[in-house]
């Protein structure tokens, strides 16, 4: 019986923050060699994604790669991974919510996603966010789903993961619960009913 649904949240919920693509994207107004500037921002992106370091030292540190003032650089990112104009919060809002344990489990760095949730009320919908900076674990590492799976109080069997990466759908399926490939928020309506009437 599903007692819980699992999301991802880059590029399920939000445009994924792809540091290499945002800085291609933007090579030209910040007048970057993106390949270069990628190299260090990449090392920073893990490190803070982990908990290692204070995420607050990415945007510093990017923000002197490319010109930018730390507080201007944050907003300006944010603004450009925005959330995906598609219905699937409402959905999950109007039609899971209170019918299932709700969670996030997401590779991210706190100052990026902690604002995006603030911003858009997401915790007041899900009953649990769980993430790479939290656990210090970070998907597609099956410890990080096992985790998910302690704080939820939940068996595996009892879960569906989503996500739009088919290698972070792997661990879950060893683990013995229910996925979901997200591609667009159609195609996951329809597999999610499919799911459901089983």
């Amino acid at each position: 019986m599903l007692k819980a649904i699992i999301f991802d949240f880059g590029g399920v919920f939000s445009v994924e923050a792809d540091i290499k693509k945002f800085l291609q994207n933007n090579a030209l107004k910040f007048k970057i060699d993106p390949e270069e500037v990628n190299k260090v921002s990449s090392a920073i992106w893990a490190e803070a994604r982990l908990g290692k370091i204070d995420s607050n030292i990415f945007w510093q540190k990017l923000g002197e790669l490319v010109g930018m003032e730390e507080i201007e650089f944050k907003k300006y990112f944010i603004e450009n991974t925005t959330l995906i104009e598609h219905d699937l919060y409402d959905f999950v809002k109007y039609n899971l919510k209170n019918k299932y344990k709700l969670a996030i489990l997401s590779n991210q760095i706190e100052s990026w996603l902690e604002t995006v949730l603030e911003e858009n009320d997401f915790r007041e919908v899900f009953d649990f966010v769980i993430t790479s900076y939290n656990t210090g674990l970070a998907k597609p590492d099956i410890a990080i789903y096992q985790k998910a799976l302690e704080i939820l109080k939940l068996k595996a069997e009892e879960c569906l993961f989503i996500d739009d990466l088919p290698q972070n759908l792997v661990p879950a399926q060893e683990l013995g619960m229910q996925t979901i490939l997200f591609e667009n928020y159609e195609q996951f309506l329809v597999d999610l009913n499919k799911i459901l009437k089983n």
